[in-house]
């Protein structure tokens, strides 16, 4: 998986590319060290140009939702599409994420 961050207004955007899988977990930790120190209000999650998301990825967004807002920050999922939506339809994150 490769990701991008960029800093939009008061949005905190990680745009992940490829495939989340289990091999993933440092670079995840990684990003979620820096949604620790950043500033922001949202953080966005674009899901768009994820190809394939297995269940360790879902664990692992969870696990960001939850630092992130136990800081009183907002995490939003954005465009998931092809077997990443199906998964996030499986999961039914849309209980738990703000989904764009």
């Amino acid at each position: 998986m490769d990701y991008s961050e960029q800093k939009l207004g008061s949005d905190l955007v990680y745009a992940l590319k490829g495939r989340m899988t289990f091999s993933d977990h440092k670079i995840f930790r990684e990003i979620l060290k820096k949604t620790n120190a950043d500033e922001y209000r949202r953080l966005v999650i674009d899901l768009s140009a994820l190809d394939f998301i297995d269940s360790f990825g879902v664990g692992m967004l969870l696990i960001v939702k939850d630092a992130v807002e136990h800081r009183g920050r907002e995490v939003v999922l954005r465009r998931p599409a092809g077997q990443v939506d199906h998964m996030v339809q499986i999961a039914k994150l849309s209980k738990l994420f703000t989904i764009e």
